[in-house]
């Protein structure tokens, strides 16, 4: 059941996790029948679905205006967002954890380390490409971030 507020969501992805119950010293256990699994949703919902009771457990509004992919780790939920916007959360609880920092906006280019032209543009209206994928190392110490506009940062999220 995902109640009356996602009755119309587009889930866009989805990624599998272990709920604490499903945690035991046996290391095959990581996507078993106890355990949980995230969906992003096109409107910037995260939403946390048990795979016991295949009831949504909790859900979270990402306050974007959209939401493209996730990647889960024992560590960090993370949603690649709109506007460049990339929130990492945590995995038991979706307790906010931290937004990574954007990447350049669009219409400046970068010409090397030192050097950066900018077109000209108002800096309140500045727009930044999409984060369309995001994929966590699997000890989570980084993330793989790709853009819109075809740039691909990989972030340490010690």
């Amino acid at each position: 059941q995902c109640g009356a507020a996602l009755k119309d969501a587009t889930f866009i992805d989805v990624a599998f996790g272990r709920s604490p119950t499903s945690v035991s010293p046996d290391k095959n256990n990581s996507a078993n029948s106890k355990g949980i699994f995230y969906s992003v949703t096109s409107k910037g919902q995260l939403c946390c679905f048990s795979l016991v009771t295949l009831g949504m457990e909790t859900r979270v509004d990402l306050k974007v205006s959209g939401s493209y992919a996730i990647s889960v780790s024992d560590k960090f939920v993370a949603c690649s967002c709109a506007d460049g916007i990339v929130r990492l959360f945590e995995p038991v609880t979706l307790d906010y954890i931290t937004t990574l920092p954007r990447p350049h906006a669009l219409g400046w280019e970068f010409l090397g380390k030192e050097s950066v032209t900018v077109v000209p543009a108002a800096q309140s209206t500045a727009l930044y490409p999409d984060t369309f994928a995001c994929r966590l190392q699997c000890d989570s110490n980084k993330i793989s971030v790709i853009y819109s506009e075809r740039t691909h940062f990989i972030w340490d999220i010690k």
